[in-house]
């Protein structure tokens, strides 16, 4: 809403205004076709581009709702001093190569629509610039819900002894087991030994 106001009130205006009375006239036919057209992008940015950051920093900041005009004109002045750097860097990527494409390809009666549509696109821009770090601050600072966290059961001093014996019958179980398997294994190796040292004699009475 506040975009559109802007746009709609004051840059559709303004840039509708230089278009049409200043940069028509802004004509060098004493140089040539690259420097005539350069000329131009020059003066379009160094007259448009303090129009344009001011309404989309200061402007954009001093619409937000606030108790007092004086919080309205702190907070556009704190916006715009913490962002026309960024502010500037993005224009001077964005708008000499709009408007070297406008003033050598583009004809005169088409220029505004055009100017309007890079106007548009350069608004969302800055729309982001302005209020990417409020939509980081605001996320970092949302309230998140605490989830309750169970209470781990008490155990009764009483109950040690119990445990205590449980836990070492748990832990002989297994060693029963393995010396009776080994026992098991002992006594069929014995077994084998005794069978075959009986059968020995009966082997050498056959062989004889």
């Amino acid at each position: 809403m506040r975009q559109g106001m802007i746009g709609g009130l004051l840059l559709s205006p303004g840039l509708h205004f230089f278009l049409t009375r200043v940069m028509s006239r802004a004509v060098f036919p004493s140089l040539s076709a690259r420097a005539n057209i350069g000329l131009r992008v020059a003066i379009h940015q160094a007259c448009m581009m303090p129009l344009i950051q001011f309404t989309l920093l200061f402007l954009s900041a001093a619409m937000q709702p606030a108790g007092s005009i004086e919080d309205r004109v702190a907070a556009g002045k704190q916006r715009f001093h913490d962002k026309w750097r960024t502010g500037f860097s993005a224009s001077l990527m964005f708008w000499p190569a709009v408007n070297t494409v406008m003033y050598s390809m583009v004809q005169p009666r088409f220029m505004n629509l055009y100017a309007d549509m890079a106007s548009l696109i350069f608004a969302s821009i800055m729309s982001y610039i302005t209020y990417k770090d409020c939509a980081a601050t605001c996320e970092t600072e949302e309230v998140r819900p605490t989830l309750a966290v169970p209470s781990l059961p008490t155990i009764d001093t009483q109950q040690l002894p119990a445990i205590d014996m449980l836990t070492e019958a748990v832990q002989t179980i297994p060693l029963v087991w393995q010396s009776h398997l080994l026992s098991l294994f002992l006594d069929g190796k014995r077994v084998e030994a005794q069978s075959a040292h009986d059968d020995t004699p009966w082997l050498l009475s056959t062989t004889t």
